[in-house]
């Protein structure tokens, strides 16, 4: 499977300069669906990119 290089960069990028996302999602009193926002957000991404590209190889 082909990954895009935006999209491993955006990855990349989340993990390496956003230490705040980890505290984020690892905070005590947050609710138990940051994880699955985060994913969420990066699976649209990944779904938009993917169409746009699509739509241009047509």
């Amino acid at each position: 499977m082909y990954v895009q290089r935006s999209v491993m960069l955006l990855v990349i990028g989340v993990l390496l300069f956003f230490p705040g996302v980890q505290d984020w999602l690892g905070s005590v009193g947050s609710t138990w669906y940051h994880p699955q926002t985060v994913w969420l957000a990066i699976i649209i991404f990944a779904l938009l990119t993917q169409q746009l590209k699509e739509s241009d190889e047509s």
